[in-house]
């Protein structure tokens, strides 16, 4: 996914990111310059929001091994399941 949002979450690879994000994920998104709504989606684990909202899946993937959500789990809530 091109953008700011897309190049935020695909920055989660890199080891610094992933700590400074773990330890204020608000205060990374906001430097970052994601919107209220991006940084809203994240927070909440909107997955689905996360799709219509134009993210591709590889980019839910980086959010997830960061925040600790497998695929599985991921698929899982999209679905409206447990």
């Amino acid at each position: 996914m091109p953008g700011l949002f897309g190049n935020f979450l695909h920055g989660l690879i890199e080891p610094g990111r992933r700590a400074a994000f773990k330890a204020d994920d608000v205060a990374v998104m906001q430097a970052a310059g994601l919107s209220a709504d991006e940084q809203a989606l994240v927070l909440t684990r909107n997955w689905r929001g996360l799709i219509h909202h134009g993210v591709i899946f590889f980019m839910l993937e980086k959010l997830g091994a960061v925040v600790g959500v497998s695929n599985l789990h991921i698929y899982a809530a999209m679905r409206g399941q447990s």
